[in-house]
């Protein structure tokens, strides 16, 4: 069985891209336009100031910090706010791997970013803060220091299969970052993202993911999370602001969007498949928690498929 971190982003097939590098040296500003995916990127060397728009005050950005940018806005990356940015659209225009300002070497950027599904940025980008800020010095961050320096070491050999190497170890960063913020997010609104790395939640949520056609009582998932029902059920609550058997039905209704994008499954079939005793049933879930019908959410993707 998967753990529930792990099944989530399966869920969302989220994959991590190596998108190249910044070396620079002296003064320089670059601003980038509004992603439409999560960005991150990781400082080897030198420092900078990153400005969001929206955001008053900028992030002061050192070696070995790490940054997950989820938020769509345009943002600038520099060593002084007041220069003249230049577009990284033209910065980065005709280039791979590593651009360099003024010569290089003094500053190292690494930049990534996420590959989601559609219903992906619902999911995870939009439950994220705009900026999550990985400090060097922040505990448990040893392990993304060794993942920067092994960057380090892929790009300045160029060795076959570099952005592959990069990319794998994106992904680690990635989800390392995941895992060392989401329990300690503190009030954020998290939501079910807090609960899937919520030790003592995370037995009973990986019997729901394995099993989600089964008709789960709460003793039972309260009976695996080592807890008396009442606990749990509480605990449930006051990690991801749902009750266990809702996170259950919304859990239910990811895994049948992603049916209905991806096959051809009769709703009779699908209903049955996710624990449904009848098929009006399964459709009023569904609505609930997507917002539309099954038949209405096939048709809108079978429009988006023939679409020029």
């Amino acid at each position: 069985m998967q753990d529930p971190l792990s099944a989530v982003l399966n869920l969302m097939e989220a994959k991590a891209a190596f998108a190249g590098g910044l070396s620079a040296s002296g003064p320089w500003s670059v601003r980038f336009a509004a992603p439409d995916r999560i960005k991150f990127f990781a400082l080897s060397k030198g420092e900078c100031l990153f400005a969001v728009e929206g955001i008053e005050t900028p992030f002061h950005l050192k070696a070995g910090d790490v940054v997950v940018y989820a938020a769509r806005r345009a943002f600038t990356l520099a060593t002084d706010l007041a220069l003249p940015p230049e577009e990284s659209s033209t910065l980065f225009r005709g280039r791979t791997n590593i651009v360099e300002i003024g010569g290089g070497g003094e500053f190292m950027l690494f930049g990534c970013h996420i590959d989601l599904r559609p219903s992906g940025f619902e999911l995870l980008a939009d439950r994220l803060p705009p900026v999550i800020h990985m400090r060097h010095d922040d505990g448990g961050t040893q392990r993304l220091q060794w993942m920067i320096a092994e960057m380090v070491r892929e790009t300045g050999a160029a060795a076959p299969g570099m952005d592959t190497a990069c990319s794998g170890l994106a992904q680690l960063m990635f989800l390392h970052v995941l895992r060392e913020f989401l329990p300690k997010a503190g009030a954020l609104d998290l939501g079910w993202l807090r609960a899937i790395c919520d030790p003592r939640l995370a037995p009973a949520i990986t019997l729901m993911h394995a099993e989600p056609q089964r008709n789960w009582h709460l003793p039972e998932l309260a009976s695996a999370a080592a807890m008396s029902r009442t606990a749990f059920a509480d605990h449930f609550k006051a990690v991801s602001g749902m009750a266990p058997l809702a996170y259950l039905t919304r859990w239910r209704m990811r895994l049948a969007e992603k049916s209905l994008r991806d096959s051809n499954p009769s709703i009779a079939t699908l209903s049955r498949q996710l624990g449904y005793t009848s098929e009006a049933a399964f459709s009023t879930a569904f609505k609930r928690v997507i917002g539309m019908s099954p038949r209405q959410y096939r048709i809108g993707k079978r429009k988006l498929e023939t679409a020029p």
